[in-house]
């Protein structure tokens, strides 16, 4: 889910400085109780209200699919070989 945009933020700070109750912000800007109460707490402790920076971290779900796999079948061995295309054969 994306942020809300910060003009947005502004404004919804503005009307809960203006004596606005939480539920009459919530139903005029359409948007949730609980990131109304986010967004008037965190500008009541750091006097902003900017969003936090999205983390991202890790490889890419698509990237998984195309990494070759590594398969031991133990001692014995097996006569089974991946193709370069991912089809299995004897």
């Amino acid at each position: 889910m994306r942020p809300l945009s910060q003009d947005l933020r502004q404004r919804i700070i503005a009307a809960r400085e203006r004596g606005a109750g939480t539920g009459e912000v919530c139903r005029r800007f359409g948007v949730s109780r609980k990131s109304v109460e986010r967004f008037w707490k965190q500008h009541r402790l750091t006097g902003d209200c900017r969003p936090k920076q999205i983390a991202v971290t890790g490889a890419p779900a698509w990237k998984s699919m195309t990494e070759p796999y590594a398969v031991d079948w133990g001692a014995g061995g097996s006569d089974l070989e991946r193709t370069q295309n991912g089809v299995w054969r004897t």
